[in-house]
């Protein structure tokens, strides 16, 4: 018994250096942004954020799996709001955060709806965002998980924009339309509806530019943060549709005529 408690405080210890660790690289660019960060400040500290994100991701968790996960979603979330940064960097950094909060803590569902298109739209990674989301996917179900019908759309708009593969983003929207109807309240109504349509659009017309428009459409209205959904309105835009707002609020979208179903 001693040992096994002298090797958990021993654990337990190693893991509080290494978040310490990150406390440090997390305060590090606040106080040298006072002199002005240049393109170089922000590639060394990149650099050591995404030590920082390979740490974690290959960190034993000593039993504090949840507490990693954790760690890891508020480390993304700083890193991802980082514009200033991400715009002389880039995304490299998410797929390992996400890999973390995954690997210890797949039931964790609010942390997927930022992370995963972070990881497929900016970090230009939609398959493992995929393979991510499908490994979370093991460990959930609608009943014990009720907005887990979300995680079929945003697996659906990685197979259908990303990854160029209709078939398997019609079944993956067919599931969250079943999953929605299994929650059955008005939110996962309303969801689950435009989940069936944009499964029949892809049947009809896989690769439409309809479809397209749609699962944009999609990724816009379930989008939890600015960023995925700036990126959203702009991929509609360039693809002719026209983004309007009814007079109780609702977000729309106009499909451009020539590329709608006859």
């Amino acid at each position: 018994m001693k040992v096994s408690n002298t090797i958990k405080l021993v654990s337990s210890l190693l893991l509080s250096a290494a978040l310490s660790g990150g406390i440090v690289l997390l305060q590090k660019p606040r106080v040298n942004l006072e002199n002005e960060f240049t393109n170089e400040d922000y590639q060394r500290v990149e650099e050591k954020e995404k030590a920082t994100a390979s740490l974690l991701k290959q960190l034993p968790s000593f039993g504090f799996d949840n507490l990693i996960a954790d760690w890891a979603y508020l480390k993304f979330l700083v890193y991802f709001g980082d514009t200033d940064a991400r715009d002389i960097t880039g995304y490299a950094a998410t797929p390992d955060y996400f890999q973390t909060v995954v690997k210890n803590d797949p039931r964790f569902i609010k942390a997927y709806f930022p992370m995963s298109p972070a990881t497929s739209v900016f970090a230009g990674r939609p398959e493992l965002s995929t393979n991510l989301i499908e490994q979370g996917l093991q460990k959930i179900t609608p009943q014990t998980s009720p907005d887990s019908y979300f995680l079929w759309i945003y697996k659906a708009v990685d197979e259908l924009l990303f990854l160029g593969d209709s078939e398997a983003a019609k079944n993956s929207y067919e599931m969250a339309a079943k999953w929605a109807d299994i929650v059955n309240d008005d939110r996962s109504k309303a969801v689950g509806n435009r989940a069936k349509v944009m499964a029949k659009f892809l049947k009809d017309k896989p690769n439409s530019i309809e479809a397209q428009i749609g699962s944009w459409f999609q990724l816009l209205t379930n989008a939890r943060d600015k960023a995925t959904r700036q990126k959203a309105i702009a991929r509609i835009e360039e693809l002719g549709g026209e983004i309007s707002i009814t007079p109780d609020g609702r977000v729309q979208v106009v499909v451009p005529r020539k590329h709608r179903r006859s």
